[in-house]
């Protein structure tokens, strides 16, 4: 295999990786779903799995309807997006428990997440990192 051949091989193995790299999962913004464990809630979790941005999601109903709408509550403290990566969401095994998990598969890092009503207004919150 001569110079360029040996290159043009180089170049194509380069793009490849590329393309599977955490970066340009980014862009995938592929999806996990988790249901919280207990049974008195009636939601579910949505997570990007390439950014880790999470938002707690539940039905509604509509005044004057009879059809609902599913509403997600925006991200709030440590619960927008990450750094790149690839992220996953476990429930949490405590039958009560309405909040989840974040994983980071690459970083090995977790975060508990829920819905925080606090404020007045709904956000999804994840506790802080440890360092």
């Amino acid at each position: 295999m001569d110079g360029k051949a040996r290159y043009a091989v180089l170049l194509a193995l380069l793009g490849a990786a590329a393309a599977y790299s955490p970066a340009a999962r980014a862009a995938d913004a592929l999806y996990e779903f988790e249901i919280p464990n207990s049974p008195e809630i009636n939601a579910i979790y949505r997570l990007n799995t390439a950014t880790g941005e999470i938002n707690f999601c539940y039905w509604a109903k509509v005044e004057g309807t009879t059809i609902g709408k599913t509403v997600c509550d925006p991200a709030g403290e440590n619960a927008g997006p990450q750094k790149p990566g690839v992220y996953g969401v476990k429930r949490s095994p405590f039958k009560t428990e309405t909040g989840v998990y974040r994983v980071d598969k690459i970083a090995g890092k977790v975060w508990l997440c829920f819905q925080d009503t606090s404020s007045g207004s709904n956000k999804t919150v994840c506790a802080a990192q440890q360092p």
